[in-house]
Parts: structure tokens; sequence; C-alpha cells
């Protein structure tokens, strides 16, 4: 059997090689962890920068969101051997949500007539 390679995953994680007064860090996180890898940072950050948008636009920043949003979907349904990626679902925001599927023309007879109005109240 061969060694685990935690060099090698440790360069893998950005945050692991910091210090303090000239001695690594130890970061005692939970399960969950809060530490990323170099791999995670870089797609945030590119999609950050070109993809930051709302779904449905005519213009790059948002069809590279929604190919990102596929890929994803795409990616998870072949994680769990879903049939289909249309079968992962991911958390939405309800409002954004509401706010969505109307615009798309789904869930009709789910929304209010339209001289209503939707507000939203945060604090």
């Amino acid at each position: 059997m061969r060694p685990f390679p935690i060099a090698r995953v440790r360069r893998e994680f950005p945050a692991l090689a910091q210090s303090h007064n000239g001695r690594p860090r130890v970061f005692m996180d939970n399960p969950a962890g809060t530490q990323l890898p170099r791999r995670v940072i870089d797609a945030v950050s590119n999609a950050m920068v070109g993809a930051a948008s709302n779904y449905g636009g005519f213009f790059e920043n948002s069809r590279n969101a929604e190919a990102i949003h596929a890929r994803a979907h795409g990616a998870m349904a072949d994680f769990v051997n879903a049939r289909s990626p249309d079968e992962i679902v991911v958390a939405v925001v309800p409002s954004c949500e509401a706010i969505r599927r109307p615009a798309n023309g789904e869930g009709a007879a789910e929304t209010a007539a339209p001289a209503d109005l939707l507000t939203v109240r945060t604090g």
C-alpha cells in the first residue's frame, strides 16, 4: 500500500500554506470544512468574472451562467447516477424562483394575477 500523499493534497488547498509567526497554521474545522481547493477557488472566481448574471439574457455572461449551471447539473447527475440532469434540483431562493417561474411561463396555475405585487422584506 502506498502512503497517503499528504503533501500533494495540502498543495491543493491554498489556505493550508498560511503561517503565523513563521509556523504553519493548523485549521481545526468541522467535518464539512471551510478550506477550499484551488480548483474551487478558480471556478468561483471565473464564474464571478465571466458569468455573474441572471439566466435568460441575450448577452455572453448570461449564456455563460446557464452553461455553468448545465454542466454542474450534468456532473451531479453523473455523480448520483440520476437518469437525467433534470432530476437534480439545487436550492433556490424562493423570492427569485417566484419571479423566474412566471417569467419563463412555468407554474402559471400557481401564479398570482399580473396586477398583484410581490414584496420581499428582509430584517
